[in-house]
């Protein structure tokens, strides 16, 4: 008879609803956290990744084009001193836009990511 009691007490009912809400709130928010976090080290892997292959195909380039201004001048030197000199301008220029390039992007990216809200 008291199972009958605490079955039909509707103060129990609703407490135990509102245990199983926050459980299944719990849930969605590690769902979502986990979601986040696997998207973001994808997403840092990936450019890791791309950064890794772009450096050395930057580097082969510079080395060709290095050899190839050293047989048009006659000096390989030159060629290797003239590509030296046109990184380390590429590489002022990506330091004085870095904010813009790199920054403003990155907090783009992480902002997608984590305030999306599954509108994908």
């Amino acid at each position: 008879m008291e199972e009958n009691i605490r079955q039909n007490n509707p103060f129990e009912e609703i407490t135990d609803s509102a245990k199983e809400y926050v459980n299944l709130k719990m849930d969605e928010y590690k769902l979502r956290g986990v979601e986040g976090l696997s998207t973001l080290f994808n997403t840092v892997l990936f450019i890791i990744i791309a950064a890794i292959i772009a450096g050395v195909a930057l580097q082969m380039l510079g080395l060709a084009a290095g050899y190839a201004i050293g047989e048009a001048t006659g000096s390989t030197a030159l060629g290797f001193t003239v590509m030296g000199v046109l990184f380390i301008i590429a590489v002022s220029i990506l330091c004085l836009f870095r904010k813009r390039l790199f920054v403003n992007q990155l907090i783009r990216i992480f902002i997608k990511l984590f305030f999306d809200d599954g509108k994908k």
